[in-house]
């Protein structure tokens, strides 16, 4: 009985330094794993940061809202503040950006989708940063 429960023992010990040899590489391939995504993670989040400077209203610096491009110079606001711009110059258009006189001025729809899109995505982006920064892998301590 004493021989049985010894070896039992000795085959446990083998079971548990096995199962370390195994987890502890694992472990370390994890936390590895972890580290890259994080590091991608904040590079995506400041590629989003530069491009989001095409979507910027140069008046209010915000991303544009019901955007609205000038004709001829291209220039694009948002349409509160075009109604702005025509307020401070008694009606009539003329861009601030390159003091052109505005011909026509129409609201930009395909910009309008691309600003929406781009919002929800920056939305989306920032959540999944948050749940990252809890992402947190331990090792144990080596024996």
């Amino acid at each position: 009985m004493f021989i049985k429960e010894e070896s039992v023992t000795k085959l446990s010990q083998q079971v548990e330094e096995l199962s370390k040899k195994q987890f502890q590489p694992r472990m370390e391939k994890l936390k590895a794993i972890e580290q890259d995504v994080k590091i991608r993670m904040e590079e995506y989040a400041l590629a989003e940061e530069r491009l989001e400077t095409g979507f910027i209203c140069p008046r209010d610096l915000i991303v544009l809202e019901k955007p609205v491009t000038f004709d001829p110079c291209g220039h694009t606001y948002c349409k509160k503040c075009v109604d702005s711009i025509r307020e401070e110059n008694f009606n009539k258009l003329k861009c601030p950006s390159c003091l052109a006189n505005v011909d026509y001025a129409f609201r930009n729809m395909q910009m309008e989708a691309v600003c929406e899109q781009f919002l929800k995505r920056k939305s989306m982006t920032l959540s999944f940063l948050e749940w990252i920064k809890t992402l947190k892998i331990h090792l144990p301590e080596r024996d």
